[in-house]
């Protein structure tokens, strides 16, 4: 008992030179002198969640993490189903995130350069609406907002549809509705097999259940395939009379 009190004497005479030879806090001034943002009566309130408002931190999120990304996928992407032909949205969403992100991390990188010194609240939010109204005008003009037909009809735009038509065609050859009607199934076969092809791979990797899904869809591809050869032979058997006819022209 005695060595146990020695001991706790010795390290309180050895700590309190060690806690005493520290500097005294500065005073703190009076609470009239301190500074506090306009509508707050002490620092407490910063802390305090009722001091932001639901609504700005809904708005802050949309802004910074989602408007200006989504934006530029509409725009980079203006197709429904061009990213994905079941989970286009959910890509869409996905990649908006996180091209947020990038757009967010460059356009502080700008702002917070020694020479612009304009990272402030103010700034960004105005940098991040620009950049999702730019984004927006590209995807409008492109075709992404069909529905902006409902507000004025001069607002309607439509995204033009991939055909190989025009790039496929052998340049000087006659381009006739058959040949025309030819190519595009063509492709739609084509986008069909290679559907076919997904789904099988999905399939291997999936679960019972998640299997018996991928083999609904692939009935429904393989009768869309049946569908487009029919219509391919009787357009090749209309393009051999057309050519046939053509020869003795």
């Amino acid at each position: 008992m005695i060595l146990q009190i020695s001991w706790i004497f010795r390290v309180r005479i050895r700590i309190v030179p060690f806690i005493h030879s520290f500097p005294p806090p500065a005073p703190t001034p009076p609470q009239s002198q301190l500074r506090f943002p306009i509508g707050l009566s002490n620092w407490t309130e910063i802390i305090d969640p009722m001091y932001y408002n639901p609504l700005q931190v809904i708005y802050g999120f949309v802004l910074v993490l989602f408007l200006p990304g989504f934006t530029l996928i509409q725009m980079l992407f203006p197709r429904k189903g061009e990213l994905d032909e079941e989970f286009d949205m959910l890509y869409r969403v996905t990649l908006g995130i996180a091209m947020s992100m990038v757009v967010v991390i460059l356009s502080g990188f700008v702002l917070a350069h020694p020479s612009v010194r304009l990272f402030k609240e103010p700034y960004l939010s105005i940098t991040y609406l620009s950049f999702s109204a730019a984004f927006f005008a590209g995807g409008w003009y492109r075709g992404a907002y069909p529905w902006m037909g409902k507000i004025h009809p001069s607002l309607y735009r439509i995204a033009p549809k991939v055909s190989p038509t025009t790039d496929d065609l052998v340049q000087g050859k006659e381009i006739t509705p058959t040949l025309v009607e030819l190519r595009r199934l063509a492709k739609d076969r084509q986008d069909i097999r290679k559907k076919i092809k997904e789904i099988d791979r999905k399939a291997k990797i999936s679960s019972k259940s998640l299997r018996k899904y991928w083999e609904s869809r692939k009935s429904i591809y393989l009768q869309d395939l049946s569908d487009i050869q029919k219509k391919i032979a009787e357009l090749e058997k209309n393009r051999t009379d057309e050519m046939q006819g053509e020869s003795l022209a």
